[in-house]
């Protein structure tokens, strides 16, 4: 799957492969994403080189609002279904 994004150590903005995800818990949906938005956080980033990863990666995928069709969804999940169309808001929360 292609990210397009920050690599550690590396100014700028890179393409990288990474694994597509897997539904791992009862109330996950995973989404195909078709379009993305990038905004003032994501060129904050860039500009100032803000190498601000989740713990254990070496990249951070730009843009974090977006709209896809769902692929597949945990059996507790009733609201949506795949073919859905789903808009996305993806954020990192504080670690403790």
């Amino acid at each position: 799957m292609l990210g397009v994004g920050i690599v550690r150590g590396k100014t700028g903005v890179h393409d990288f492969e990474l694994p597509r995800p897997e539904i791992r818990q009862p109330d996950e949906v995973l989404v195909r994403l078709k379009e993305v938005g990038i905004d003032g956080t994501d060129y904050g980033v860039v500009k100032y080189n803000l190498q601000d990863f989740a713990e254990a990666r070496d990249t951070l995928v730009l843009g974090h609002e977006g709209v896809g069709v769902v692929e597949a969804v945990g059996s507790a999940v009733k609201s949506l279904k795949p073919g859905d169309v789903a808009v996305v808001t993806a954020r990192r929360g504080a670690s403790s």
